[in-house]
C-alpha cells in the first residue's frame, strides 16, 4: 500500500488517514519494528510527515517506541487485531487512570476485564515499572489470562457475578495456579463476601510465587464486561501500610475512572469502600 495515491476529489483528512494506515501496514510479522527513515522510504513518504503520523500514532497508543528509537505495533493496534473494539475504548478511558496509579505506587498496574464464557479474565492493559530510559509504557492487552479464583484482579471480578456463574467456577475445579490459590469453596465463597462487603480484593501468591497485589473491581455495561484495576508487585514491598495505601490510592483513581466511564458509557460504577485491616 502506497500512500503518494491521487486524492483529488477526497474528502479533507483522507490523505492523513491513508498515510497512517500505509505506516501501520508496514508492520509485519517479518518486519516487526521500523526506524523512521526506513519507514518513511517505504511508504513514499517526506521524512517529517512519517515522523509526525508516527507520533501521532504513538499517543494513542497504535505504536510504541523502544529504546533504540524503532517503532513497533502498539497495545491499541493489538486491541483492534482481537477484534476487541469495546475494550479498546475502554482501555483508551482508564490509560490516563492507570498511569496515574502508577505514578502514586511504583508498581504495576493492570486493568482487567471478564471474557464473555465467564470463565477466566485477562488483562487490558498493563501500565508497568519504568525502564531503563525511564519511560513508562503500556502493554498489549491479552498478555495474561487467569481463572476467576485466582488473583486479586479475577476474584474482585467474580464478587461481580451472581450465585449461579460462582457455582458453575465451582463446578469447573478451582485449579492450583500459584503456592496460595484458593482451592476450597467454603473459603472462597467467604472471600468473595468480604471482597463485596469492603469494595477491594488482595491476594498473597495465588497466581505466582513471590507476588501480592490489591485490586478494586468496577462495573461495566454489563456483567459480562466488569472490570478490576489492580496494584501489584513483589513480596518484598509488600506490607500492611504499603497495601491499605495501595488500596486508599487505587480507589481515588477508581472514582477518576468511573466518572470517565459514566460520561463516556453511561453506567453506574462500584464505589470502592475505604480499606479495612489487609490479612
Amino acid at each position: 500500500m502506497r500512500s503518494d495515491e491521487n486524492t483529488n476529489g477526497s474528502p479533507p483528512g483522507s490523505r492523513t488517514i491513508k498515510r497512517a494506515l500505509c505506516l501501520l501496514d508496514s508492520f509485519t510479522v517479518r518486519e516487526p519494528t521500523w526506524r523512521t527513515t526506513n519507514l518513511a522510504e517505504n511508504c513514499g513518504l517526506p521524512i517529517p510527515t512519517t515522523h509526525r503520523i508516527l507520533r501521532m500514532l504513538e499517543r494513542f497508543e497504535y505504536v510504541v517506541r523502544d529504546p533504540s528509537g524503532a517503532y513497533g505495533l502498539g497495545p491499541a493496534a493489538a486491541s483492534l487485531a482481537r477484534s476487541d473494539l469495546p475494550f479498546a475504548e475502554l482501555r483508551a478511558q482508564a490509560l490516563p487512570a492507570l498511569r496515574a496509579i502508577h505514578r502514586a505506587t511504583s508498581e504495576r498496574v493492570s486493568l482487567r476485564v471478564l471474557a464473555e464464557s465467564r470463565d477466566h479474565s485477562y488483562e487490558v492493559c498493563v501500565v508497568g515499572r519504568a525502564g531503563r530510559d525511564g519511560r513508562v509504557r503500556p502493554r498489549p492487552s491479552g498478555s495474561r489470562i487467569d481463572p476467576l479464583h485466582a488473583g486479586a484482579s479475577s476474584k474482585a471480578l467474580l464478587a461481580q457475578l451472581g450465585n449461579e456463574d460462582l457455582a458453575r467456577a465451582i463446578r469447573r475445579g478451582l485449579e492450583r495456579v500459584g503456592p496460595a490459590t484458593i482451592t476450597r469453596p467454603a473459603r472462597l465463597r467467604r472471600e468473595l463476601a468480604a471482597i463485596r462487603r469492603r469494595g477491594w480484593a488482595f491476594s498473597r501468591e495465588e497466581t505466582a510465587a513471590g507476588t501480592w497485589a490489591v485490586a478494586v473491581p468496577l462495573a461495566g455495561p454489563s456483567p459480562s464486561s466488569a472490570c478490576a484495576v489492580a496494584v501489584s508487585g513483589p513480596l518484598a514491598r509488600c506490607d500492611a501500610e504499603r497495601a491499605r495505601s495501595h488500596i486508599s490510592v487505587l480507589a481515588r483513581g477508581a472514582r477518576w475512572l468511573s466518572n470517565g466511564l459514566e460520561a463516556e458509557l453511561g453506567e453506574s460504577v462500584m464505589a470502592p469502600m475505604s480499606a479495612e485491616k489487609v490479612a
